[in-house]
């Protein structure tokens, strides 16, 4: 991600850690952490420069890519992003 964009949304362009690129529905996003306390804060769209805030549940991150209101992905470290199912 270029820097001024890290810097535009919070997070720092020295850590690298603090994004993650995500291909979800032929689209590439961005999963960052803007306050450097180890968790996603906000799914960022390049295409519509539009950040959309995420929810953190323990080691999953729920992500809402069309900005609808409803999650469609969770973001699992080290798995990846999935469709989102939502348990009964």
């Amino acid at each position: 991600m270029i820097d001024d964009v890290e810097i535009f949304l919070g997070s720092d362009p020295k850590n690298s850690g603090d994004v993650i690129t995500l291909f979800l529905e032929y689209t590439v996003f961005y999963l960052v952490d803007t306050n450097n306390d180890g968790g996603f804060d906000v799914l960022y769209n390049p295409q519509s420069n539009s950040k959309i805030e995420v929810l953190n549940q323990g080691d999953k991150t729920l992500l809402d890519a069309d900005n609808d209101g409803v999650w469609d992905y969770t973001y699992i470290k080290n798995k990846g992003a999935v469709r989102y199912k939502e348990i009964p």
